[in-house]
């Protein structure tokens, strides 16, 4: 049976071993430099100064752009936008200036407020409160006019345990929600994972109050989603039910609005926050329904900094695809309905991210032999971390067993082109603290584990699958195995390892340089089928790198990364800009952004004159030779016999008929390209027809 799906996402994890060397990370991937962030257009509004965090959003929907929020330190949550060539992957601290738009200064003057141009308002005035305050509700985003984005935290969830809290919004009146009894008891599974998974660094996770169950004003219809496309009024409206409670940040207190299972579509299941740690809160619009846990388990793992898990699939050896959302081993791929399977175990590389797993459990190993046991049991090695020229991958056996039993992937299961069994799984570990599944083919589809017997490579490292039961665990062998030495019969007494903490290393610190930006600026006609040019500008002192990222209006261009962008249909009509990011060693990353253009207009059609062959005469055909155009167009054809329109000859052939002879022949032909403007040229007229 064909099974429905919400786009939320799942990672996978890696697989455990014995080995030479061992080390598990204390902290996870190390943070983004600080940034300074200027925009030259905004900062010419009235501005807002605000402190507090920016976070970007994880709306679990296909092809959805990055969005951001500032949470205050106030508690408002304020939709911004900022052009980066290089999109931020968690919460951060933020100390920056908001412009105020046109459509935000309107609100603010019909609630008596007037500002001026350039004028700064610092949001713990009185003028600075109303205009927060109207921020909180904007549909539209704020600019961001100039900020110092500092890293994130780089601690993990270490080995503190520290209590979460869920605070539930139900909405009521964007159609029919399931019982109290329902929701609360899929709010505890949500609930109960986390304290699981976390092996009781979460060590509780409570709904300290009752579910609030109100009538929304701004959530959007069904059709948007319910408050999925206009989230931050969503949440600054149920926040206002719990007026004594903090979200986001390191408080851990979960704010969760439910809406109705027909609120899922274009808009996803799901959205939530991407805060910095295991011990981060943070906001979630969850869709109830048959997926309503794995949706909810999901956007909880972005509160605590999450990322996606996708699968990657190579057709051939110079070509690979990377599908997100595709890891079904992991709680951060898609969420699959119709079936009562449950979320899967969390993924090794979560674990060592989130600084919950042990020496013990999973090792970083360069060669040699492990045992693994299932990711879903409870004790022995469960993952191994290699690393390789730089890139780090992550091995681990899913069984089926134990916490996995249920997971979707257990009795084997295809999804689109991929095959999901139990098996050796392997992850590659993300930039952007993302996992992608690696793949290989496998009788037409793209299976996703390996068995007993097979071999695959983490980078460039063998790893080959001995005996693999779901009973027993997998047999690893990576790299080259040395030469085999007798082992004593007895039970060899386990290595004592330091429980790692996460003091930093005494690194002496510097404070990193300023750039003075350029002014970019960009060069050419914003035409269809044209090429714009960016100019960086002069920088002091000179960058050594400079990376672009094109915008049309507030939405970055996908793939459109380099100096020189030919914009397509899609951009027709929209303002380009660039963002161009600078980087040099010893310096804060610092951005700057040209104006924006003149809309993009549509492109002009290169062509030929159309020509007519065939015989002039009564009972012949005459054909239409369209000549050469550019880029590739659709026709359509118009035949004239002396200026007169021919009933019904609207194709590329005309069979010459007894009334038109002694009539020239023309004929129009009309080219047709997405995204051009259509052009419209005559033959030649013939002779005429005998």
């Amino acid at each position: 049976m064909r099974r429905a799906l919400l786009a939320v996402a799942v990672l996978a994890a890696g697989a455990a071993g014995t080995a030479a060397a061992i080390t598990v990370p204390a902290t996870a991937a190390p943070s983004r430099p600080a940034l300074d962030y200027h925009d030259a257009a905004a900062a010419a509004r009235p501005t807002l100064a605000v402190t507090g965090t920016l976070t970007p959003l994880s709306a679990d929907a296909p092809d959805a752009a990055v969005r951001y929020v500032v949470e205050t330190t106030a508690g408002t949550v304020v939709p911004v936008s900022l052009r980066l060539g290089t999109p931020i992957e968690q919460a951060r601290p933020f100390t920056g200036r908001l412009a105020v738009g046109t459509t935000l200064g309107r609100r603010l003057d019909r609630r008596g407020v007037t500002l001026a141009d350039r004028q700064r308002v610092d949001a713990s005035s009185p003028t600075g409160r109303a205009v927060l305050s109207a921020a909180g509700s904007a549909t539209a985003p704020l600019a961001v006019a100039s900020a110092t984005i500092a890293p994130a935290a780089t601690t993990a969830g270490g080995t503190t345990a520290s209590p979460h809290h869920l605070y539930l919004a139900a909405i009521t009146n964007r159609g029919t929600l399931e019982s109290d009894t329902s929701i609360a008891s899929k709010t505890a599974s949500m609930r109960s994972y986390w304290t699981t998974e976390s092996d009781g660094l979460i060590s509780a996770f409570d709904q300290p109050t009752a579910t609030v169950a109100y009538a929304s004003d701004v959530a959007g219809t069904t059709d948007e989603g319910c408050g999925l496309s206009n989230a931050s009024d969503v949440w600054n409206e149920a926040a206002a039910k719990f007026p004594d409670v903090a979200f986001g940040g390191s408080t851990g207190n979960h704010l969760m609005v439910v809406v109705p299972a027909a609120c899922s579509g274009k808009y996803g299941a799901g959205i939530g926050t991407i805060g910095s740690s295991l011990r981060s809160g943070g906001y979630t619009i969850v869709t109830l329904g048959s997926g309503a846990v794995q949706i909810g388990v999901h956007e909880i793992g972005h509160n605590v900094s999450l990322q996606h898990a996708n699968a990657q699939r190579c057709p051939s050896s110079t070509s690979c695809t990377t599908d997100g959302y595709r890891d079904q081993y992991s709680i951060m791929g898609l969420a699959v309905t119709g079936g009562s399977w449950t979320p899967a175990a969390l993924d090794t590389a979560y674990r060592v991210q989130e600084g919950i797993a042990t020496t013990a459990e999973v090792p970083t190993m360069t060669s040699g032999t492990v045992h693994l046991a299932g990711r879903g049991t409870t004790s022995g090695v469960r993952g191994v971390v290699v690393t390789d020229a730089g890139t780090t991958y992550v091995l681990e056996y899913r069984s089926g067993t134990g916490r996995d039993a249920t997971a979707f992937y257990a009795p084997g299961r295809g999804l689109g082109d991929y095959t999901y069994a139990p098996g050796v799984v392997v992850e590659r570990v993300e930039s952007n603290r993302s996992i992608t599944l690696l793949t290989h083919t496998s009788g037409g589809s793209y299976a996703t584990s390996y068995g007993a017997g097979e071999t695959f490579r983490a980078g460039s490292v063998p790893v080959t699958v001995g005996d693999a039961t779901p009973a027993g665990g997998a047999d690893l062998t990576i790299g080259t195995t040395p030469t085999a030495t007798p082992t004593p019969t007895t039970t060899p007494t386990p290595t004592t390892t330091p429980t790692p903490t996460s003091t930093p290393t005494s690194t002496p610190t510097t404070t990193p340089g300023s750039f003075r930006p350029g002014v970019p600026i960009v060069r050419g006609v914003a035409r269809v089928g044209g090429t714009l040019v960016a100019a960086p500008g002069r920088w002091t002192p000179t960058p050594t790198r400079f990376a672009y990222q094109w915008f049309a209006g507030d939405t970055a261009v996908a793939g459109a990364t380099r100096a020189a962008f030919v914009p397509t249909h899609r951009q027709l009509g929209a303002r380009l800009h660039v963002v161009v990011t600078a980087t040099r060693s010893g310096y804060a990353a610092a951005t700057a952004e040209s104006a924006p253009g003149a809309a993009v207009v549509a492109g002009r059609l290169g062509s030929h004159r159309p020509t007519i062959t065939g015989s002039r005469a009564v009972g012949h055909v005459l054909r239409v030779r369209t000549g050469s155009w550019s880029p590739a167009p659709s026709f359509r054809y118009r035949w004239y016999a002396s200026s007169r329109p021919i009933a019904s000859a609207t194709h590329a052939t005309l069979r010459v008929g007894r009334a038109l002879r002694g009539a020239r022949i023309t004929v129009h032909v009309t080219a047709s390209v997405r995204g051009y403007a259509s052009l419209r040229r005559a033959s030649a007229p013939t002779a005429r027809i005998r």
